[in-house]
């Protein structure tokens, strides 16, 4: 059955309306009609739904070509036995745009920029290196061991956070409903009895007035805040470089602990490197 809509023009004004039928020649159509359009399906079958990968997948993809390359299987081999096996279709087209760039001789980082914002930043600079030294499997296997230590680590940080987190989610959960269940009954009775308050008390009676009227607007700015942070990070490399140097210097606790996590996974990068015996000052400068 197709869906077709007739527009028409009656009693001087344009109308519509739709029909469902296999032949229009059949139906009792308007008069005077001035188009006929039929209204297209929704093809579900050629659309086309890919499941982006996690971090970890990323990772054990690396590490499956770091063993077969340690097996001596050859890099272009090592990745069509991969795609043989890999059932996420993201990962797979991973695999299939670096079997292209070697097959048609192009740097395999070019072939992997396209997917830069979901790959590790270390990924694509340690197939530049691939491209100045040559030596490929060396540099997978130091890739593969990099990846997975900055893994770890990232996955304690996020452990040794946890907590911190929770009190500070739970310390306003409860100041909200101190705001607004206990403080409202106390300032009744201050109100009905007339009582001085003291400073303290008036400047909490406010700040719990500017809370529940404010409260949503402040939560919605700093959602806004947030997305644009994330928006002009995405955009601008010089808003990247404030923002984590704002974010180093100047928040107390989190800035120093983001900032030995970054310098440590530098060290154990350029560790991973002079011992793949790369060069002091190359080491550096990839790392």
């Amino acid at each position: 059955m197709n869906k077709y809509k007739i527009h028409y023009q009656e009693n001087q004004k344009i109308k519509s309306k739709v029909i469902i039928s296999d032949d229009l020649k059949k139906e009792k159509l308007p008069e005077n009609i001035v188009k006929i359009k039929k209204i297209k399906k929704l093809q579900f079958k050629n659309i086309k739904i890919v499941n982006k990968a996690n971090e970890e997948q990323i990772i054990e993809l690396f590490i499956q070509l770091s063993i077969m390359l340690d097996s001596n299987i050859l890099l272009i081999d090592a990745i069509r036995i991969l795609q043989k096996s890999i059932k996420n279709d993201y990962l797979s087209d991973i695999l299939v745009s670096m079997e292209s760039a070697l097959q048609n001789g192009r740097p395999i980082y070019k072939a992997l920029e396209k997917y830069e914002k979901d790959l590790n930043p270390i990924i694509i600079p340690f197939f530049m290196i691939f491209e100045k030294n040559g030596n490929i499997k060396a540099v997978i296997v130091a890739l593969s061991t990099l990846l997975k230590i900055r893994l770890k680590n990232k996955k304690e940080l996020k452990n040794s956070l946890r907590y911190p987190l929770i009190v500070m989610i739970t310390f306003i959960l409860a100041l909200s409903l101190i705001f607004i269940f206990v403080v409202p009954k106390f300032e009744n009775i201050f109100l009905q009895y007339n009582m001085q308050l003291p400073i303290s008390t008036i400047l909490l009676l406010n700040l719990k007035n500017f809370f529940l009227k404010y409260s949503l607007y402040l939560l919605l700015f700093f959602i806004f805040i947030y997305f644009a942070i994330k928006y002009f990070i995405n955009i601008s490399d010089r808003f990247s470089y404030f923002n984590d140097e704002f974010f180093i210097k100047y928040l107390p606790v989190i800035g120093s602990l983001n900032k030995t996590y970054e310098l440590y996974n530098f060290f154990v990068a350029l560790n991973i490197l002079l011992q793949s015996k790369y060069e002091f000052h190359l080491s550096m400068e990839d790392a």
